[in-house]
């Protein structure tokens, strides 16, 4: 196989090892994405994609050769920077789960729960059923027939379900259905220097083979990348700092 072939499948494995934890933990192919508040991660995405490609470009390098070859410290640094950002992006959301501020995925459940019998209860013909109690919802819904039973219970899984829109969607409460500018920015970003650095990558692999023989390290990055890269991610985490009081209670 050629040194890009060799990339290809070191890259796809690192995917594919990914979706197997995944289902493994019952969570789907993408499962591994998804954080404590039962949401897709763009912090968890980001590192995901950069592993892949490093390790891709790493094996097609070595491989053809069987010899080590090495990560130059700007690289590293890149690696350095997603890890860092998607460890202190996970300790924010912690805290603002703890606090209130973010609904965690037990909440999220149960929400979801709300709003799909809320809906078949208009359907029924109650016209307020977000002031009815608990009690008197689960009264109402005991004569439901299996059939409708079986539609609540797919719209409860469909809302609880993560949704592309979480990478881009603010996470306090009430504003999940803004876009979050700092999460759009730093996806732009991700994607141009993945596409970069994929690009120098393929211009090396696809030398000629003697050329290929030759190379003794993955492709550099300049400082001002790494710059760029690390401007970017405080830019995101800046942007999921606290804005608000924590809740009561």
């Amino acid at each position: 196989m050629t040194p890009l072939i060799w990339a290809i499948v070191a890259a796809v494995a690192v995917l594919v090892i990914a979706a197997v934890v995944g289902l493994s933990k019952g969570k789907g192919i993408f499962g591994v994405l998804i954080d404590g508040r039962g949401k897709y991660s763009l912090s968890r995405l980001q590192i995901l994609l950069w592993t892949a490609l490093i390790i891709g470009g790493y094996f097609g390098i070595a491989f053809p050769k069987l010899s080590f070859v090495t990560i130059p410290n700007e690289v590293l640094g890149l690696l350095g920077v997603s890890l860092g950002s998607t460890v202190v992006s996970t300790a924010i959301k912690a805290n603002q789960m703890l606090t209130g501020q973010t609904a965690d995925e037990e909440e999220r459940t149960r929400k979801a729960a709300e709003s799909a019998q809320n809906e078949l209860l208009r359907l029924l013909g109650i016209e307020h059923p977000e002031i009815l109690s608990s009690d008197e919802k689960s009264a109402l819904l005991a004569h439901l027939s299996e059939d409708e039973l079986a539609e609540l219970n797919r719209q409860v899984e469909a809302k609880r379900k993560p949704s592309w829109m979480d990478l881009f969607s603010q996470e306090q409460k009430g504003r999940e259905h803004l876009i979050d500018i700092g999460k759009l920015q730093m996806f732009t970003w991700t994607v141009a220097a993945l596409v970069i650095y994929g690009a120098m990558l393929v211009s090396k692999l696809t030398l000629p083979s003697e050329q290929v023989q030759e190379l003794t390290e993955l492709p550099n990055v300049t400082g001002t990348i790494l710059a760029l890269m690390g401007i970017s991610q405080a830019a995101y985490l800046g942007m999921k700092l606290p804005k608000q009081t924590p809740a009561a209670g």
